[in-house]
């Protein structure tokens, strides 16, 4: 949060502006909600685009529609690993278990009409990325996995932040599998 103050003053400064817009998208609304909790003065309005509430609700509600999604695929292997990994949030010493299960919401939960079959193997294919970046992408992904998901086991917002002292606007996409809406939805009203 210390960046994003910083950030923040630096801004207003350079741009002779009070406050300045908040923007912040899916594990990046966690530091954005906690820091217009502490500093709402800097900001004139908060941006979040798949707002994070409640890191188990979201992760119980997407792993119904992996499992929905695996069962009607008919995929027995990726059915019987998620079921010995049990439902999440799973505890430090499994963490591990994380990984596969997230992947698995972008491969196997129903998508949206329109949507088609979202492959999130894409992103290692943009012609911009050397084959250095396509590992550090993935050995980032894992490594922050790994450090933050156990952080977050206990994330509440609707317990925690009732409510922010700036006007705050949220993006949730309907078929969003990793912040479903309904939760951003209860939150915001």
């Amino acid at each position: 949060m210390d960046d994003v103050f910083v950030l923040s003053e630096l801004l207003t400064e350079r741009y002779q502006k009070q406050r300045v817009y908040l923007v912040d998208h899916c594990w990046g609304s966690i530091i954005g909600v906690m820091a217009a909790v502490e500093r709402p003065e800097l900001f004139a309005a908060y941006f979040v685009i798949g707002e994070q509430i409640n890191s188990a609700e979201n992760d119980n509600i997407s792993y119904d529609l992996v499992m929905e999604g695996v069962r009607r695929a008919g995929d027995t292997r990726t059915l019987k690993k998620l079921e010995a990994n049990r439902r999440p949030p799973y505890s430090v010493e499994e963490k591990w278990k994380y990984p596969f299960f997230f992947q698995k919401v972008w491969s196997r939960s129903p998508a949206g009409p329109g949507i088609g079959t979202y492959d999130s193997s894409l992103i290692l294919k943009a012609k911009l990325h050397r084959l250095i970046d396509r590992n550090n992408l993935v050995r980032g992904l894992l490594i922050g996995v790994n450090y933050v998901y156990t952080r977050l086991a206990d994330l509440s917002f609707e317990r925690d932040v009732p409510r922010l002292d700036c006007p705050v606007f949220i993006v949730n996409g309907r078929y969003d599998r990793t912040t479903p809406s309904e939760i951003a939805a209860r939150w915001f009203d």
